[in-house]
Formats: C-alpha cells, structure tokens, sequence
C-alpha cells in the first residue's frame, strides 16, 4: 500500500527548473521563463510560433527602457492589442537576427536614431526542424505550431485575398485598391488581391543589375515561390517576399490580370514572377478588364474589371 506521507513523484514541480536547461541571453532561445535574463524575463515557446524559443521581458505601458540591451536600441511593443507590452529586437536586415528569424515589420516600429526605419526580427522558420520537439513549421508564415493542431489553409502565395490576409495561408495580402491623396481609391494592379509571405534576400541581388545568377531565387520561401525584392533595396539580408514562381503567363492568374514577369533591369531570367500588368496601355489587358489611366503626376496604368 503506497505511504500517503510521501510526495508524489510522478508528476514534475514545475516551480523547479528542468536541471538540464541553461541560463539564456536577450532574445536568444529558451524554454523557461527563468532562464531569460532580468525580473521581468519571459520565454517566447517554440508551439506559440517562435523558432528555438525566444527571450524578451516584459516593459509595462510601453516603457521601453527595459529593452535596451548593451548598448542597443530596441522597441516596446504591445502583443496582439491585449494590453500587454513585450521588448522586440530591432534590427535593419536580417543579418542582425539570429537563425530562424527574419527582419521585418518595419512600419510598425520607431525610428532608430535618425536612420532608415527599423524592423524587429520576427519568426521565420523553414523546416521542423528549426521548430523543435512537438512543433511544426508553418512555411507560410514563418511561425511554428504545436504539431497536434491541424495543418494550415487557405490561399497559396499567388492565391486571390479579395477577403483579405484572413484568405492567405500566411496571413498577408497585396490588396487590389489603395487609398491616395487627390486620387480617392485607384487600384494597385494586384487585382483581387495576392497573397505572399515573407523571406530573407540572398546573396545575389544588386542595385545596379537586379540579379545576376541564374534563376531568381527561391532561398527560404515554400516550394514553388521566388523571393523578391519588397523595396528598393538589393542588398543580402533586406526584406523580401515570396512569390508565386512562372514560366509562362499561363502558370499565373491571367484572368485576372496577370503575367509571369521575367524581364528586369539587369536582364531577363530564366524563370519569372507572377506579376500584374503595369504597362496595360501597350499590353492590353485581358477579356473582362479595362486598361484605366491614373492621372498622377507621373500618370500609370492599371488594369480593372470592367
């Protein structure tokens, strides 16, 4: 008969620390909140999206001044609006990030002492692998999940989001209109929307002559995308998306006013990226479109549905 009087071991205490585990460092990996640095030390969990884990602190009310870390400007952010600030790492490309993540969210962060706006560095797994025991890798977004929840779904890159970032696998949409001053509402060219996720530019692309390796690049993105430029900036490290990959304009939406754009300033590739179609004055655009002049200072052209 067992001794009530004796503790029950078959459960783990979880006020005591795995004695396997280390002590981490700011915005390194974790797996308990204990082993991420000061009294307000929290672990980011590799089932809750982040790759390896991640460790930041709380910074109550917005105070970022628990977030500078030796020297280095950071940003204190509120998590999905619930009232609750976290320290974000700030960084101007990816190469400031650890493995696993990538630079990005720029709009969404403070301006670093003058320069450029800065990102944070946000999840941006490619594998299982990078997620660890009991997570999977959602490619699409970048971020891991408790592998007992179902698979993702919705719209590839490429995909129509006419009902917004909700319609994408990654929860990221190009939408089809854009509000501008002294225009009204003038559609962009991503006509009913397209989805896309994000990547890490590779070596490779340059101000001068684009890309001039080969095939564009698929580099961390799902099977089947390219990543591609998000601005103009060409450099190893800065923000890419990825994008739905074409030979032929037919691999893209056609109907909807889409090519597979190959042609670039340093050249034409080999394979190409689904585009919409800027230049619809000269192109044309397809059955049930309309090319319409936006009267600009420097007027462009847009296709949209008749």
């Amino acid at each position: 008969m067992p001794d009530a009087s004796a503790p029950d071991t078959s459960i783990p205490d979880a006020s005591v620390p795995d004695a396997t585990l280390e002590m981490s460092d700011f915005f390194r990996t974790c797996e308990e909140d204990w082993q991420c640095p000061g009294p307000n030390g929290v672990c980011r969990s590799r089932t809750d999206g982040w790759p390896g884990g991640f460790c930041t602190r709380s910074c109550p009310g917005g105070d970022r001044g628990p977030c500078d870390f030796r020297g280095t400007f950071n940003s204190c952010m509120e998590i999905e609006q619930e009232g609750v600030y976290e320290c974000e790492q700030n960084c101007l490309s990816s190469e400031e990030c650890r493995s696993g993540y990538l630079c990005a969210d720029f709009a969404a962060v403070d301006r670093v002492f003058g320069r450029d706006p800065a990102g944070r560095c946000v999840p941006a797994c490619e594998t299982d692998a990078d997620c660890g025991e009991a997570a999977s890798c959602n490619v699409w977004t970048g971020r891991c999940y408790d592998s007992s929840e179902p698979d993702p779904s919705g719209e590839t890159n490429g995909g129509a989001c006419l009902g917004g970032p909700t319609d994408c696998r990654s929860n990221r949409c190009l939408g089809p209109t854009q509000r501008a001053a002294g225009l009204g509402t003038i559609p962009t060219g991503w006509t009913d929307g397209y989805c896309y996720s994000q990547c890490s530019l590779p070596a490779g692309y340059s101000s001068d002559e684009f890309w001039t390796m080969g095939d564009l690049p698929q580099a961390g993105c799902p099977a089947g995308n390219v990543c591609f430029p998000a601005a103009s900036k060409l450099y190893e490290g800065e923000l890419g998306y990825c994008m739905d990959e074409c030979d032929i304009d037919s691999d893209c939406r056609a109907e909807d006013g889409y090519y597979c754009r190959k042609a670039f300033s340093g050249g034409v590739a080999p394979n190409g990226v689904c585009w919409f179609i800027g230049d619809c004055n000269t192109r044309g655009c397809p059955t049930g479109m309309t090319c319409r002049e936006i009267p600009a200072s420097r007027p462009f052209f847009r296709c949209e549905r008749e």
